[in-house]
């Protein structure tokens, strides 16, 4: 094989395992490692390596598979009828290429009559019925096998035990749909977790997923998910219509709960306006929508059309743009994170993105400050993509004023006066007061305790911060030196919830090497380079044994962040602490 050759062959492997890593985590842990859009460029990008060196792809590519493998901790079970993902487009042009598609499939000019539906951002399920009765549920999984979540199911007020149907011949059918959570009750449920000091879930979309895939199915019960069908598997004994509408229809009969903007849609005119329209009411929804999905009516139709390996090919999802809103700079701050980097956080006249208040956008760095030209009392657009934090992409120059100010970054630190100082090569800047900074203490014991790192429940900024300024907490092992009295003394929190803080104390003793090298906060070391640290290490012993040259055959590692963790390594006070920590009972798995 040729040097060519081999080098593809090497992007190819690096990208299926970044992927393939990136969905174990969305679909099994219910973490997003990288937003939406991050992922789908990166499958795109794999997608046509595989389509230009056909010879290369292969059965476990990303491109190949359907949601991920099932989480051990659930049993399995087989669908009848696979379960199937859904190819995506982001624009008219791509509308017309899949129609086209149809059209010379089915050899026809004629206009083709499509069932459109909304996207629902949550959770595929299958519902098993025999002779009218659920007897599984359960996840897509990797569309063969799925979770068994039965239990839980049957604890959802909106998925009925039994059919309305009156056919005694009816033995079988699967019925698919979306688990989801209301935007009204998701904010609720943030609320409640907020007064118990429980983490807050990110988005709807992971709380419907944490809750569907709960072991207690009494924790599903007080979760208010919601179900919306979206179609029928395999099926005996059912006398069902040739169209996708009419079989909703049906089950709309039978007591399965169906969207009411599902609507029928002849050619591409009316597809477009059908799109324009649930993009102009998506806001005023009360659960998420990430885009419309297309359908072929003709169920003769679509069997003729046929699949994929991973999804159908007479159905799309029609994604939406980012959402864009104009407002104002009021004024910029400078933040101090746990390296040590300065970052400009820009106040702007709030805005809302789909419920969510917006009031303080980042502008990352000296260098995306000038690339904006962007200055305080500007108007500029802020953007907003999928789950992505909302951004500054543009400045209305035309809309600038004699007000407008430079933005000017601090020579001193706020927090302890040290020099503000940029690194050769570097786009960032950063405080050199390095621990003795006070903010990038803080920030380094929050990320420490963090939902990645060592996932201390309930151990939140506030109570970290206090317990910070009483000098109680100076290096990460001081979390496992607190005490009851300490914390209900210094952060006024009632009895039973500082029990419940030093549980999770007592349980974050235990800790997978990934999650104790990602709280570290080594430089330039996210999750996903923790996570191939470990595969790589297997042990803590061999991780602080590193060397320079072995750290370089990790995936996702280049000499820059070798040499980051080498030099975290290399630091005495570092290891120190991590000895502290193993001294406290601390045990790696």
């Amino acid at each position: 094989m040729s040097n060519k050759y081999k080098n593809i062959k090497n992007r190819i492997f690096y990208l299926r395992k970044k992927l393939n890593l990136w969905s174990d985590y969305y679909y099994n842990k219910n973490q997003s490692l990288v937003e939406d859009s991050v992922y789908d460029f990166n499958l795109l990008k794999l997608s046509k390596l595989e389509h230009k060196y056909p010879f290369l792809r292969s059965q476990d590519s990303p491109t190949q598979a359907i949601g991920q493998d099932c989480n051990v901790k659930l049993l399995q079970i087989q669908h009848k009828s696979l379960m199937l993902s859904l190819d995506s487009i982001s624009n008219n042009t791509e509308l017309f290429k899949f129609n086209k598609k149809i059209q010379k499939i089915l050899n026809t000019g004629e206009e083709i009559t499509y069932c459109c539906e909304l996207k629902i951002d949550g959770l595929a399920i299958n519902l098993t019925y025999e002779y009218g009765i659920l007897v599984r549920a359960s996840t897509r999984g990797n569309g063969v096998f799925g979770e068994d979540v039965t239990k839980n199911a049957l604890m959802m007020q909106t998925i009925p035990y039994n059919l309305k149907t009156n056919d005694t011949a009816c033995k079988y059918i699967e019925i698919r749909g979306e688990v989801f959570i209301n935007k009204s009750k998701f904010f609720k449920l943030n609320e409640v977790a907020k007064l118990n000091n429980k983490k807050l879930f990110s988005n709807p979309r992971n709380a419907a997923s944490g809750s569907l895939r709960q072991i207690n199915p009494k924790i599903t019960e007080n979760r208010y998910l919601m179900f919306y069908a979206y179609g029928i598997g395999y099926s005996d004994g059912y006398k069902l219509p040739d169209s996708q509408y009419k079989r909703l229809k049906i089950l709309k009969l039978w007591n399965i709960p169906t969207n009411h903007y599902t609507k029928i849609c002849v050619g591409l005119h009316q597809i477009v306006n059908y799109y324009n329209t649930i993009k102009k009411i998506r806001k005023t929804l009360d659960f998420e929508i990430d885009g419309i999905v297309i359908k072929v009516d003709s169920i003769l139709h679509q069997n003729k059309i046929g699949c994929v390996a991973k999804a159908p090919k007479w159905a799309i999802a029609y994604k939406f743009p980012a959402l864009e809103k104009i407002t104002k700079i009021i004024s910029v701050d400078f933040t101090i994170g746990r390296t040590g980097i300065v970052t400009p956080i820009a106040q702007i006249k709030p805005v809302c993105f789909l419920g969510t208040i917006v009031k303080f956008v980042s502008l990352y760095n000296f260098n995306e400050i000038n690339r904006l030209n962007v200055m305080i009392n500007d108007t500029v657009i802020v953007k907003h993509v999928g789950e992505v934090i909302p951004k500054i992409s543009k400045v209305i120059f035309s809309k600038r004023t004699k007000n407008a100010k430079k933005i000017i970054f601090p020579k001193k630190c706020k927090i302890c006066d040290s020099d503000i100082i940029s690194i050769v090569g570097k786009k960032k800047w950063y405080c050199s007061g390095g621990i003795t900074c006070h903010a990038q203490k803080k920030a380094a014991l929050i990320h420490f305790a963090s939902r990645n790192a060592l996932n201390i429940r309930g151990m939140g900024k506030k109570i970290i911060s206090k317990l910070v300024d009483k000098k109680i907490l100076i290096t990460p092992a001081d979390f496992f030196r607190l005490d009851l009295k300490k914390i209900t003394r210094i952060n006024k929190i009632q009895l039973k919830s500082g029990k419940n803080l030093i549980n999770s104390i007592k349980n974050s003793k235990e800790v997978k090497l990934h999650r104790l090298i990602y709280g570290l906060g080594i430089p330039q070391v996210g999750l996903t380079t923790s996570i191939n640290l470990e595969n790589y290490y297997k042990t803590y012993y061999n991780f602080i044994n590193s060397d320079f040259h072995s750290l370089l055959k990790i995936k996702d590692i280049g000499q820059s962040t070798a040499v980051c963790i080498r030099k975290f390594l290399e630091n005495k006070n570092n290891i120190s602490f991590i000895q502290d920590l193993l001294q406290l009972n601390l045990k790696i798995k």
